[in-house]
Formats: structure tokens, sequence, C-alpha cells
């Protein structure tokens, strides 16, 4: 079953990226997924008390999800590029 928390991550994660992919408020939507990020990495990629096997997949998601993160972060700091919609509706 699905539950509100579920939902408020699926419209994140579909919002956030059609807006990236998009070009549409690049800097907005790429902050608004990093923030989202952290806990959810934070929360659902603990390897903690997992058995071997189990733990070396939820490191391998946590930091895949870093590497995500990093790239998030250089569109935040940098928006989009020199083709996007945002730099045309500026002009």
């Amino acid at each position: 079953m699905i539950n509100n928390t579920q939902n408020g991550a699926a419209a994140v994660e579909l919002a956030g990226g059609s807006a990236l992919v998009l070009d549409w408020k690049t800097r907005w939507a790429a902050a608004v997924i990093a923030s989202f990020l952290i806990p959810a990495t934070l929360i659902f990629h603990n390897p903690a008390g997992l058995p071997a096997a189990e733990a070396q997949a939820q490191v391998i998601d946590r930091l895949t999800d870093i590497l995500i993160f990093g790239g998030i972060l250089v569109l935040v700091a940098f928006g989009p590029g020199r083709w996007s919609i945002d730099k045309e509706q500026r002009s």
C-alpha cells in the first residue's frame, strides 16, 4: 500500500526531475531535489544492522545518492546551461 510519504517523494522526484529535463526553474528544482535527497539518503539507505549482502547494497545506494547530490549541487551553484529555457526567459 502506498502511503502519503511515498506520494510526496514521488511528486518531488517527478516534478523536480521534469523541471530539470525541461530546463525550467533549474536552480529551484535542483535545490528542492537536493533538500529531499539528504533525509532520504540518511533514512532509507542505512546499512546498520543488516546482513552483509544487504548492507553492501545499501552502501552502494548511499554512495550513488551522494554522487547524484554532487551533480545537483553543480546545478544549484552554476544554474542552467547556455541553451536552456531559463536563459531564454531572462533575455
